[in-house]
């Protein structure tokens, strides 16, 4: 107080004036050293506590980059992929065929004039790789000089043979789940 008294008699002012600065100035004191600090201030709530003001977050470390996702497989359009066998294929298999692979007569159970049957295979398994004309079995028995050879007695035309291979290679890989088997006695064919 003996600062307080030497500023009143420089200052000219009452002890109770001194006293009110002194006080002013040691509360700026301490704010600009808390804010130094990074203390914060208290907060009044609606209720009227005092209450610390809750602090930031601190900074999240950044993620590693993850590896973008692959969009789900489009579902297969079961009714175009009919379509088209019905299309391209069948007047193939219905001219050149349909005397040993029809519904009535299916040698070792293939049955190539419809598409659900046709996808069956025979009971060796399915007969196409969907999108590998030349890993199917169908494209490779139908080569000239192929052993054996489809049909018998004739080699189809180079056009029928373009035709039936770019239509498996255009195939969806995703078919490939869909495709059927016969029942163990090699009878009823049916779908996966």
């Amino acid at each position: 107080m003996k600062n307080a008294s030497h500023l009143t008699t420089v200052l000219g002012l009452n002890s109770r004036v001194t006293l009110a600065l002194s006080i002013v100035l040691t509360l700026g004191v301490i704010c600009l050293v808390l804010s130094q600090v990074g203390a914060e201030e208290p907060k009044l709530t609606q209720s009227g506590n005092t209450q610390m003001a809750q602090q930031p977050p601190p900074k999240q470390q950044k993620k590693p980059p993850q590896k973008k996702k692959q969009p789900p497989p489009k579902p297969l359009d079961m009714i175009k992929l009919e379509a088209s066998f019905d299309e391209k294929l069948f007047p193939i298999f219905e001219e050149q065929c349909a005397n040993c692979h029809d519904v009535g007569e299916a040698e070792r159970g293939l049955q190539l004039l419809e598409f659900s049957t046709f996808l069956v295979g025979s009971i060796n398994g399915p007969i196409i790789e969907p999108g590998k004309a030349e890993k199917s079995k169908l494209f490779q028995v139908l080569q000239e000089g192929s052993d054996p050879h489809m049909p018998p007695d004739e080699q189809l035309s180079d056009e029928d043979l373009s035709t039936i291979k770019s239509w498996i290679d255009g195939l969806p890989k995703a078919l490939k789940s869909k495709l059927g088997k016969h029942d163990k006695d090699g009878g009823t064919p049916h779908l996966h």
